[in-house]
């Protein structure tokens, strides 16, 4: 009847608030629970990277000191790390706490770093290019070899066995390229899994280039392969990939 339709059209719209509150109680706390289980996550990994590579008690203080806040806002520009003409300042060392975006100075200063670990050694067959290698030679025209030309002119890649390449993604994503000469194939590791075959071609070309160049010979880039590792660590946020 009408009138028991409408009793109920109002015992059922008296009800909704409920619904609506255990909806978001159950939502809250299915949320909570996936955060918990993702700081869980985070904390094991942390302890066990600090049980395997634990800092000494001065490296600690050199650490913090670099981080200090109350010092930052006095001496921003202070530079702490001069590598090879890679400027580190305070202000840019901040960029070394949780949830912040690594830049060009902090990772290019790295890439120094291992170059000067594989100096003089077997592991010389190994070098790491910088950040603005890939941006210039896939510049704002397009591929241009030309501007990347003179980058190796100290440098025999027929005696590497591996080329390090961080790529800066529409400078919001850093990915790494590592060509392997001895296996004759181009590895691509992205902690959001992801494929990059354009990247693929214009590493292709420049190796093409780059024999033609320095060698005067034709690289046998059909025996070549592209392979977009699946067993690249992954991030679990939005800012950890220059870590990775």
């Amino acid at each position: 009847p009408p009138r028991r339709t409408r009793r109920e059209a109002c015992g059922i719209i008296a009800f909704l608030p409920r619904v609506h509150r255990a909806c978001r109680k159950y939502m809250l706390s299915h949320v909570l629970g996936q955060l918990h289980r993702l700081r869980s996550l985070v904390t094991r990994t942390i302890w066990h990277a600090e049980r395997k590579w634990p800092l000494t008690a001065r490296e600690e203080s050199v650490v913090r000191g670099a981080l200090d806040q109350r010092t930052l806002s006095q001496y921003p520009d202070q530079l702490l790390i001069q590598v090879d003409g890679n400027l580190v300042t305070r202000e840019t060392m901040q960029r070394m706490r949780p949830f912040e975006w690594l830049n060009d100075e902090l990772i290019n200063g790295y890439m120094v770093l291992l170059n000067d670990l594989c100096a003089g050694s077997n592991s010389q067959r190994v070098h790491c290019m910088n950040t603005f290698f890939y941006a210039k030679l896939e510049g704002p025209g397009g591929y241009d070899y030309s501007a990347v030309r003179r980058w190796t002119k100290n440098i025999d890649l027929r005696r590497c066995r591996l080329l390090l390449v961080p790529i800066n993604l529409g400078n919001m994503h850093w990915i790494l390229a590592s060509v392997n000469f001895e296996r004759e194939c181009i590895e691509f590791w992205d902690s959001f899994g992801q494929e990059h075959p354009h990247c693929l071609e214009v590493l292709r070309r420049y190796l093409a280039d780059e024999w033609r160049d320095k060698f005067g010979a034709e690289l046998l880039l059909q025996r070549w392969s592209g392979v977009f590792r699946k067993d690249a660590p992954r991030q679990n946020n939005s800012c950890d990939c220059g870590v990775f």
